[in-house]
């Protein structure tokens, strides 16, 4: 995210060839079924996706950040939790970021119940209740009134769960 902020701060091209090339490198091959070492970071790499998505308009970066939800729910969504496991707060973007790219509602769905167990988990601590909440106001967008999807970019989900 701090190449694309370069690019921001100086109109640099190579600020956003070089975070073109990393998270297409990084990111790029994982695919929605491989599981990563740690959950929480799904919602930290989701955020720069969308934002080089939204910059570009290349749609391999929407594939990407959708794909990587998908890789979050089919390797660590818990039913019987209703989310993933502790500290859900820090994936709830890419729920939001997964709806606004294809329309489907699974993942508005798969996000406020995120963010109904991140509420409820974190009470009386401080520390994990700010862990938990650091990305939520950011999802809570895609559930203001009347808030609907522009035009799909990506059709398709492969969430399995």
């Amino acid at each position: 995210r701090n190449l694309i902020l370069a690019y921001d701060q100086t109109g640099d091209q190579k600020y956003l060839d070089e975070s073109k090339a990393w998270l297409t490198q990084s990111l790029g091959s994982r695919g929605p079924t491989s599981k990563w070492d740690q959950y929480w970071m799904y919602g930290l790499a989701s955020e720069p996706l969308m934002e080089l998505y939204r910059k570009t308009g290349d749609a391999k970066f929407a594939q990407i950040a959708v794909d990587c939800c998908d890789s979050l729910i089919n390797s660590y969504w818990r039913e019987e939790k209703g989310s993933v496991q502790d500290l859900n707060g820090f994936t709830l973007i890419c729920y939001g970021h997964a709806y606004e790219l294809t329309g489907d509602e699974k993942y508005l769905r798969k996000g406020v119940s995120a963010l109904t167990a991140t509420s409820k988990e974190h009470a009386g601590s401080t520390k994990t209740f700010a862990q938990g909440f650091r990305i939520s106001p950011y999802f809570l967008h895609y559930l203001t009134q009347g808030y609907q999807p522009p035009k799909a970019v990506i059709g398709k989900s492969n969430a399995t769960k």
